[in-house]
């Protein structure tokens, strides 16, 4: 069976602009396929209204929870973003506040939904700051649930990797220390995908993780409650 792996570009260009942070992407499921079968679907945030807010669905058109669901049919989520002033883009921190409401959300054991699924991050910029927006990125997606495996990031940061060049796409390629990160993240990535199919089920629910499921409603009022504090 393929290794199901969504992809979430958080570039601020809509899909009828060329994205490095795509080509990137593209890149690490290439390397992926090295080790198996591959069904990969990219998605391109900015096409979408996502609207701001921690809450599952904000209402009033918001296509956050399609794409959501998107990633919650996936074994792997590879989340890219370009660095802007240093730090992820505003349309990665935007998802990464909605993905808020995943830790609040339960399957039937009283386990996060996301509990089972794995995560990388590919970054793109032409400045330094590949480590922080990793770090930042990083906590998030395991905060909520994901499984970031070993080396589970790769990053191109312009001339400050001696890859002189305006971007990614016609110079970042075939850069060394790029096809290092890369291809051990895509390894990672397989192999643990594989683990979580054998290790998930054996996640077992703690008590505060039977209450939640027992009663899903207070849980999720609870959680309400914290925000408005």
């Amino acid at each position: 069976m393929p290794v199901k792996v969504c992809g979430l570009n958080c570039s601020l260009k809509t899909s009828d602009h060329p994205s490095n942070t795509s080509v990137m992407m593209q890149d690490v499921v290439t390397w992926m396929r090295d080790h198996d079968e591959v069904d990969y679907n990219e998605i391109r945030v900015a096409d979408f209204n996502v609207k701001p807010g921690v809450e599952w669905d904000e209402g009033d058109g918001d296509e956050w929870p399609q794409i959501g669901e998107r990633v919650l049919a996936a074994e792997v989520l590879l989340f890219g973003t370009p660095i802007w002033i240093g730090h992820p883009s505003s349309i990665a921190q935007r998802v990464i506040e909605r993905m808020d409401a995943w830790l609040f959300s339960y399957d039937g054991l009283g386990r996060k939904k996301v509990y089972g699924r794995v995560a990388g991050v590919a970054i793109t910029g032409n400045e330094d700051g590949g480590h922080h927006v990793y770090a930042e990125c990083a906590q998030a997606l395991n905060d909520v649930g994901f499984v970031l495996p070993p080396e589970s990031r790769v990053y191109w940061t312009g001339w400050t990797d001696q890859s002189p060049g305006p971007n990614y796409a016609s110079a970042g390629r075939g850069h060394k220390s790029v096809q290092y990160m890369g291809q051990h993240m895509a390894r990672n990535l397989v192999v643990f995908a594989h683990a979580m199919r054998e290790l998930t089920d054996k996640i077992m629910p703690l008590q505060s993780d039977i209450e939640a499921a027992a009663d899903p409603e207070a849980a999720l009022a609870r959680a309400k409650r914290l925000h408005e504090s």
